[in-house]
């Protein structure tokens, strides 16, 4: 596990979790966080359709949730699978982002750190109007506690498709 230490001479270890499905860049993406944060835990969370023979890190799958009526999200799939990575993760402090991002800055857990408390989400702004809901922040790049993450995306409400 990567080890930051604070001020405090507290120890906290590290670990990234990519949640969706698996894409064409899936793979260079897992190997350039091992070689960038080679002592975090890294977990991907994904489907049970998705063929996760060649991924070089512990996968969790999970079954892919049934579409809603009358409206259609990915809600679901975003509270679902974060709750089903977070939930098997041991690291202190997780990088919680989608297969479809990426996070370059290796300082990003010391970023976290100098500029946010534990019990505090460090998060991307982007897409999502104040008015798009209560509690809900982009699921892009999420950054924080173990324990700051688990509360959030456990609280966090399926989506029945009432609401477009």
């Amino acid at each position: 596990m990567f080890h930051i230490i604070l001020a405090l001479k507290k120890e906290f270890t590290t670990g990234i979790l990519l949640q969706g499905d698996i894409r064409n860049w899936t793979i260079p993406v897992i190997e350039e966080y091992q070689q960038n944060f080679p002592n975090s835990e890294i977990v991907l969370s994904t489907w049970n359709d998705e063929d996760i023979s060649r991924i070089p890190c512990r996968v969790i799958q999970s079954k892919i949730p049934e579409p809603t009526y009358p409206y259609t999200s990915t809600k679901n799939f975003q509270i679902i699978g974060s709750q089903s990575g977070l939930k098997t993760m041991k690291s202190d402090i997780i990088l919680k982002i989608r297969t479809d991002m990426f996070v370059h800055n290796s300082n990003i857990f010391n970023i976290f750190f100098q500029e946010h408390s534990l019990d505090k989400i460090m998060y991307s702004h982007s897409g999502f109007p104040k008015e798009f809901g209560d509690y809900w922040i982009s699921d892009f790049v999420q950054l924080s506690s173990r324990k700051t993450l688990v509360n959030y995306w456990d609280n966090m409400k399926l989506d029945d498709g009432s609401i477009s």
